[in-house]
């Protein structure tokens, strides 16, 4: 694994460690532990680049969470989806839906 890879599966992570400080944090929005944590993604994005949409739960994206964070954290030009590939993945998840229910 080079450097890069390392730090790009970091940041990663550091995403999902987000997501959970955000969701512990005492007013339920942000905290001291999210502000150290979106301190870090900015500075490993700063080394590698953005983390990948891709990597990262569709929900936060479908949800705006995402784009949220990156604005909140600084990050200037995240790698987000266009509308018709959200749009894409919600009829995907609708047809999956259908598909269960129709074998229960």
């Amino acid at each position: 694994m080079t450097p890069e890879q390392w730090i790009r599966d970091e940041l990663i992570q550091l995403w999902s460690d987000l997501d959970t400080a955000q969701r512990n944090a005492i007013n339920g929005d942000w905290s001291i532990q999210c502000d150290g944590i979106g301190q870090r993604i900015k500075e490993a994005s700063e080394l590698v680049g953005p983390v990948d949409y891709a990597d990262i739960g569709m929900t936060h994206l479908i949800t705006g969470w995402f784009a949220a964070m990156n604005r909140r954290i600084g990050i200037v030009d995240p790698k987000l989806p266009t509308d018709e590939e959200i749009a894409g993945y919600i009829e995907m998840q609708h047809q999956s839906d259908r598909r269960l229910r129709g074998l229960a």
